[in-house]
């Protein structure tokens, strides 16, 4: 049987090839599908395809789609580094990469608009998700019983940076008072711990944590695309932004 479905291929083992099933996950696999076809795109390249579900799904509604990865047991279509020259010359409607910077540095990210921008066509669309941390009450757990549910989970809204101010003022106390530091010395912003560099199966940043806030991202991104749209879903710990390429 000929058509777009025709060549799949079982996925390796890979943190990628994902086997968790949840509501949330596939919320996610509908924003991607819901900005991509909003322009009606003939050619769309998914950046970190995952496990293909929203490749497959718009192959079956007949968009041609291409995939990019480093991650050879996902036999995506282009393989290679996105911090590097891209491996191919093509251009594309739609440009798709949801929770795939965030594995790299965030230095990298400049480059890597650079070169998405040449594979893009003028007036096309790029569409990045990018993970957003907020502090929740109640983590999902399904021992909570009848009186907090295991949906029951207080989305505040508050990103993670506020935890990290808090940290760096209690922790600039204790220096000061306890250790003696001087005041410029003990109240040094709180970080999270980095992971070497070559680790891709990790998040080296996120929207929630600074020193990358959404406005530190949203500068980067303006340098090579206009800000169409940006939205934040605090249930799904995401933030879409919809870039469009106007040269």
């Amino acid at each position: 049987m000929d058509g777009p479905c025709s060549t799949l291929q079982p996925l390796g083992d890979t943190p990628f090839n994902y086997t968790d099933i949840n509501a949330d996950r596939f919320v996610q696999y509908y924003r991607q599908v819901d900005y991509a076809l909003r322009s009606a795109p003939r050619k769309v390249l998914e950046i970190g395809p995952g496990d293909h579900t929203v490749t497959d799904y718009l192959r079956r509604k007949g968009v041609e789609v291409k995939t990019f990865d480093n991650e050879s047991a996902l036999h995506p279509d282009y393989f290679g580094d996105m911090r590097k020259a891209w491996p191919f010359d093509e251009e594309f409607d739609v440009i798709l990469a949801s929770k795939v910077f965030e594995h790299v540095k965030f230095h990298y990210l400049d480059g890597i608009l650079a070169e998405a921008s040449k594979k893009l066509r003028a007036g096309g669309h790029m569409i990045v998700a990018l993970p957003y941390s907020t502090i929740r009450l109640f983590p999902h757990r399904c021992t909570y019983g009848r009186f907090v549910s295991c949906d029951g989970r207080v989305l505040t809204g508050i990103p993670f940076s506020w935890v990290q101010r808090i940290v760096t003022v209690v922790r600039g106390v204790y220096r000061f008072v306890v250790l003696r530091y001087t005041w410029k010395g003990s109240f040094r912003y709180y970080r999270i711990q980095e992971a070497p560099d070559d680790r891709f199966d990790v998040h080296h940043w996120d929207l929630g944590y600074r020193p990358t806030t959404p406005k530190d991202a949203r500068r980067v991104f303006e340098k090579h695309f206009d800000v169409l749209e940006e939205k934040r879903f605090v249930r799904l710990n995401t933030m879409y932004f919809v870039l469009q390429k106007t040269e």
